[in-house]
């Protein structure tokens, strides 16, 4: 892909990686989707088998060749593969199965700052001190995240270690591509990468699950399979390939973060960093309201960004408030929802402060604020309700019993309420 006249190689690059957070935005909600009912190898195998499809139609509609003439450049597309298709995609894979998927993509997400260090090293890339400053709060900032699910389970601090070696083999690979110059055509490059996970991920299934057999999968199964193959797979890594080609490793980082259920959820957070130029984050705001959905520009990037950080500030003081025998977890949630939950979705905290005014909100604090939860780490209640197995939904019990019909139940109400705002937005 070919800048235009008059855009420089950079600018090209950063529309490109707009394009390319529309696609994985959504990816690993979609892989987590298809997670639920088909194996890790299965997953894996359709969506790079849909994904090589996908590269090969774009390569024949172009008219584009699939040769690679030279033996050397083809060991480099084998090893290039191993880093940013096999390792990525074993590695994020079983860690969703076994850590937080929030915690997962955090970690992931990791890569840019990896990639520079081994750049620094293997290209000799230089590393201002800016770039050093975000290495060692980028460190201290995994840390903080493993730390306290270590001391409840192992399970997840090796789904968590699971995501960092994924974001190393990102890292690597997008290095290694640059180091390799291999020369032929980025999108045959591209198609050929993904022909050598398709190969592996099938040796995978033969070895795991045996012998394919069919089993008919529900609609959104497919949907997530669907979306994993053609945008989180073929044209996103026909995105990267044009990218990292243009862009020193260091700079090529933004993101978005979209929310559950995202066809129903308007809200998208986009994250830039030091490196990401101001009007690459203006079109991505611009860009995602003309999709129709609502962007929020976190201008730090923080865990949890804004919206997390806000929600779990709230389920801190809820587990505590039960912690504390102050009532119990029915009665919680019955609270925010008959109370101040009623008028959240159109009236914000802040609005809500100023309406009631700030010398009123400041004498409330000063009387609740050194009541409220401050501890640093989780409720040891809710480590001990998942020491017990006490998992929620999937274990019939968390915080309180749940049979079938109550899970599904509530799963409904909350569809039918998102559907609900959703048809009152377009309407406003």
């Amino acid at each position: 892909m070919s800048a235009k006249p008059g855009l420089s190689n950079a600018t090209v690059a950063k529309l490109l990686l707009l394009a390319l957070s529309f696609c994985w935005g959504l990816s690993w909600s979609a892989m987590r989707i298809a997670l639920d009912e088909v194996s890790p190898w299965s997953m894996r195998l359709i969506g790079y088998s849909i994904g090589a499809a996908t590269l090969l139609i774009l390569l024949k509609a172009q008219g584009r060749s699939l040769a690679i003439p030279s033996v050397r450049d083809r060991w480099h597309i084998i090893a290039a593969a191993m880093f940013i298709i096999v390792a990525f995609g074993i590695d994020g894979t079983f860690a969703q199965l076994m850590a937080n998927t929030s915690r997962v993509i955090v970690v992931n997400y990791s890569m840019p700052v990896w990639g520079s260090l081994m750049a620094y090293f293997v290209l000799g890339e230089r590393i201002n001190r800016q770039a050093a400053i975000g290495l060692v709060l980028c460190v201290a900032g995994l840390s903080v995240l493993v730390y306290p699910v270590a001391k409840q389970s192992m399970e997840e601090p090796i789904g968590l270690l699971l995501a960092l070696v994924c974001a190393l083999g990102w890292g690597g690979g997008t290095v290694y591509m640059k180091w390799a110059r291999i020369r032929g055509d980025l999108l045959a490059i591209s198609f050929w990468q993904v022909v050598v996970g398709v190969v592996v991920f099938g040796i995978c299934y033969l070895v795991f699950n045996g012998l394919p057999h069919y089993e008919p999968l529900q609609w959104r199964t497919w949907g997530g399979l669907l979306f994993n193959g053609v945008l989180g797979t073929g044209i996103a890594y026909f995105i990267w390939f044009n990218i990292i080609g243009r862009l020193t490793t260091v700079m090529a980082s933004l993101g978005t973060h979209w929310w559950n259920p995202p066809f129903l959820v308007p809200l998208v957070e986009v994250i830039g960093t030091q490196w990401t130029a101001p009007a690459a984050i203006d079109f991505t705001m611009k860009l995602h309201a003309d999709a129709g959905k609502q962007p929020a520009h976190v201008k730090k990037d923080v865990p949890g960004f804004i919206g997390n950080r806000l929600q779990h500030a709230l389920w801190r003081e809820a587990v505590s408030l039960v912690e504390r025998g102050i009532c119990d977890a029915e009665t919680v949630d019955r609270v925010i929802k008959a109370a101040f939950g009623r008028r959240l979705a159109v009236l914000g905290p802040l609005e809500n402060a100023d309406l009631v005014g700030t010398d009123l909100t400041l004498a409330i604090h000063k009387t609740v604020l050194p009541d409220i939860d401050h501890r640093p780490g989780p409720s040891p209640y809710l480590e001990r309700l998942v020491a017990e197995g006490k998992l929620g939904f999937k274990s019939g019990e968390g915080f309180r019993k749940w049979s079938a019909g109550e899970q599904a139940a509530l799963r409904s109400k909350v569809l039918q309420h998102l559907k609900k705002a959703r048809e009152n937005d377009t309407k406003d």
